[in-house]
């Protein structure tokens, strides 16, 4: 929640001890919380988890955190549970690192530790945020580009009726 940049605003955030074996834990987001427990803490309270891929289980929620937009900058908040790595992998699973220097500098170590830890992992490509977060904000770039390109040839238009009727016959 940290290297995203969404604040923790009540209880915690996944620790090292929340593992395999340790009891089912998982965090909320804000938009989780206005809709299911507008009333009251949920630090505590239990929820049943069903993700595809993860056995269904009771889980205690240990943490909120703010709300993010998902896919598109002007999608409304959903609320979203979120569950620790060691006790939810799947294979589809995406690693976000913040790490200091270009992409370029980091793709390899992070393509390289990962191998380390087990070889058999598929690493896709390493993309920065900031490319990945760019698709969220298509609709809002084509709509300017389209906007430009519009207003620009209605200057054009317009200057150059100007010009047809200003000059002398």
């Amino acid at each position: 929640f940290a290297t995203l940049g969404m604040p923790v605003l009540q209880g915690r955030a996944f620790a090292e001890t929340d593992g395999p074996g340790a009891e089912p834990v998982a965090m909320v987001s804000r938009a989780f919380v206005e809709r299911v427990w507008p009333e009251g803490s949920p630090l505590g309270r239990r929820l049943q988890v069903a993700m595809p891929g993860l056995a269904e289980e009771w889980r205690t929620v240990v943490g909120v955190v703010e709300d993010t937009h998902n896919q598109m900058l002007t999608e409304a908040r959903e609320p979203f549970v979120y569950v620790p790595l060691w006790q939810g992998y799947r294979a589809d699973t995406k690693v976000v690192v913040r790490a200091a220097g270009g992409l370029a500098a980091v793709a390899p170590l992070l393509r390289g530790t990962i191998l380390e830890l087990d070889g058999s992992l598929s690493v896709e490509p390493v993309v920065s945020l900031t490319n990945l977060t760019a698709m969220g904000t298509l609709p809002q770039r084509i709509a300017a580009v389209v906007t430009t390109g519009m207003g620009a040839l209605a200057l054009l238009l317009s200057y150059l009726i100007a010009q047809r009727i200003l000059r002398p016959v």
